[in-house]
């Protein structure tokens, strides 16, 4: 499959006037025929609907969410389609609520695609490089926070019970391109996704504060992965964003105590402004996914974290009617 194209994220932004919810569906819908659709190719075909409805995440659009605390599950049911929206709380607790609430979408729902975050769309369904990457996992070789998270255990899930799992995520360099046009600089790029991945880090155990030790670990591998994801190739290091940190919030990173609120969306200023861009063109692609993989009889599942739920709400209840929260 090939990447998704730059076409796609632009085909997002208008909403243009909507016409009837059933007659969007069924003319939208139409065009995807295969019950197996090739998602690349589908989604660089089929304008996505209501896609000017998904909001930017902000204090505003959280305020207007569901009143629920995540985790939570969102239930759609529309001509004969079925969509389950687990909305997480990102975690690494087999037998935390997370979990729990993957595992009941996946009995009720028998779910035939499962949508994940944080693999690209363009790898295709249940790739190859992520099941080798269990599969190594498995025999005792390394368990990175990823696959120690909800996105491993929903992938096991998937391969066992026969469902085909793809990622939710467009390519980096479409994103990339998206900032660029908007007049974002690389280097508060780069920033913006070390802070974006700092998170992460902290719930798999890897460190625990901005005055860890291992924070300085943590920050080396996540500026070798901001430098493996640009195209070209962007030599990026600890310093370079140690640098940016200090010039951008006036301290040291390593002595931040609002290191993992930077971005939180009630914040002003460039970086907290690239995070909420950055976010709405993931969600402009995932919305335009999900779309994509309603076809007659469609069961699909979603497990993304509950804030892209709250920016999605909006075009999902206009393309499938109000569901119903579990």
């Amino acid at each position: 499959m090939s990447p998704p194209s730059s076409p796609l994220i632009r085909a997002a932004h208008g909403p243009g006037k909507a016409p009837a919810r059933r007659a969007l569906l069924i003319a939208g819908l139409g065009a995807l025929v295969a019950p197996r659709p090739a998602v690349a190719q589908d989604l660089s075909q089929a304008a996505p609907l209501f896609a000017g409805l998904v909001d930017p995440y902000t204090e505003e659009t959280r305020a207007r969410g569901p009143r629920r605390a995540a985790p939570f599950t969102a239930r759609y049911r529309h001509l004969g389609r079925r969509l389950d929206f687990v909305a997480s709380r990102h975690d690494t607790a087999p037998e935390g609520e997370t979990f729990r609430a993957i595992r009941r979408a996946f009995e009720r729902l028998s779910p035939r695609i499962v949508i994940l975050e944080g693999i690209p769309t363009a790898w295709g369904f249940s790739p190859a490089r992520m099941r080798d990457l269990l599969a190594a996992a498995d025999a005792g070789g390394p368990v990175d926070s990823y696959l120690r998270g909800e996105p491993g255990f929903a992938m096991r899930l998937a391969l066992s019970s026969g469902a085909r799992f793809i990622g939710g995520e467009p390519a980096s360099a479409d994103v990339d391109r998206g900032l660029y046009a908007m007049g974002y600089a690389r280097e508060d790029i780069a920033g913006v996704k070390i802070l974006q991945w700092l998170p992460q880090g902290r719930i798999a155990g890897e460190f625990d504060d901005a005055d860890d030790p291992r924070l300085r670990d943590y920050l080396d591998r996540a500026a070798a992965r901001v430098a493996a994801d640009f195209q070209p190739h962007y030599p990026y290091s600890r310093a370079a964003y140690e640098t940016w940190h200090e010039r951008q919030f006036g301290r040291p990173a390593r002595n931040d105590p609002e290191l993992l609120q930077r971005l939180d969306p009630s914040r002003a200023g460039r970086a907290a402004e690239i995070s909420r861009a950055m976010t709405l063109l993931r969600d402009r692609h995932l919305y335009a996914l999900i779309i994509a993989t309603l076809t007659p009889d469609a069961r699909t599942l979603v497990i993304y974290g509950s804030a892209h739920y709250i920016t999605l709400r909006r075009a999902l209840e206009a393309a499938l009617g109000r569901p119903r929260y579990v």
